[in-house]
């Protein structure tokens, strides 16, 4: 729990693992993500580094400027005709055993 407090680097922060095996809305990936976002704000008062507060500013103002775009460009819209799937078959991978053989530790 210190190191949440110490700086907000991507130590920080949780992993983030983007798996959906129903296919529906996303909800805890998203949660994570607030929570991440949420605990690197937090923590900028702590830290009070102008690096912090530079990287902080440049993802508000990212947001902000893309935000618009992607309205203006119908995302919304283009996501809701495609019910969240991308224009293209899912890819459907097979696993094998790698042929590679393992090394031993001393």
């Amino acid at each position: 729990m210190t190191a949440l407090l110490i700086a907000p680097t991507s130590d920080a922060t949780f992993p983030i693992r983007d798996h959906n095996p129903r296919g529906g809305f996303p909800v805890v990936t998203l949660c994570l993500i607030g929570l991440n976002i949420t605990i690197y704000f937090a923590s900028l008062p702590i830290t009070a580094e102008p690096a912090a507060y530079a990287a902080a500013g440049g993802f508000v103002v990212g947001f902000l400027l893309t935000l618009p775009y992607f309205l203006a460009k119908g995302g919304p819209g283009y996501w809701s005709a495609t019910k969240g799937k991308p224009p293209h078959p899912e890819a459907d991978y097979r696993f094998v055993k790698s042929q590679i053989p393992r090394v031993c530790c001393r």
